[in-house]
């Protein structure tokens, strides 16, 4: 095996272990809370967890569109493959963090996390498909099947993003007009 074959087995492997690491965490049982401003903690991961899977979608766009010209060599598929491997992998962890906060989470916050595993766990399944298609073969970049796995990644990545940004939008709307209520009386007036 090459050294590049190596390389590519390395990457899968961290891949399988990011996806099955998603796949086997359940979320915390831990003591729920209820109020209705979302802790402040929770909020910062999860604005740093949005950021991040922007980047994760805006790469795996990238690579959706560079496979469909069937013009570049297949080592640019892969610089591509490793970016997006290292944003899984970074949301990986923070997913497993924020879950380990989820009982101190607002419900808007919590199913902001809830939702981010499934996606995020099809996003890694086809990244190893990906991954495990160029280490299998180099030209596969020009086939349908690694066409369809980067695909599969630029749409969980997508939904991703996606649904991170209408619960955060939806969390920080309903934040700004408790703030309003706490300051305007709204009573008698």
């Amino acid at each position: 095996m090459t050294t590049q074959g190596k390389s590519w087995t390395t990457a899968s492997f961290i891949a399988v272990s990011l996806f099955c690491t998603l796949a086997a965490t359940p979320a915390s049982a831990a003591t729920v809370y209820t109020g209705t401003v979302g802790h402040p903690e929770v909020a910062s991961q999860l604005a740093s967890f949005k950021q991040t899977a922007f980047a994760l979608r805006d790469q795996a766009d990238e690579l959706r569109s560079v496979t469909a010209n069937r013009q570049m060599h297949w080592r640019t598929h892969s610089v591509h493959l490793e970016t997006l491997r290292q944003h899984v992998n970074e949301l990986g962890e923070m997913l497993v963090s924020l879950e380990n906060l989820q009982h101190r989470a607002n419900p808007a916050q919590r199913t902001a996390i809830e939702q981010a595993r499934p996606h995020l766990a099809a996003a890694a399944a086809g990244l190893k498909q990906s991954i495990s298609l160029i280490a299998e073969h180099r030209n596969s970049v020009y086939w349908s099947s690694y066409a369809e796995s980067i695909n599969t990644i630029s749409v969980y990545a997508t939904a991703l993003h996606e649904s991170m940004d209408a619960i955060l939008d939806y969390e920080n709307a309903r934040t700004r007009l408790h703030q309003l209520e706490l300051l305007t009386p709204i009573e008698g007036s």
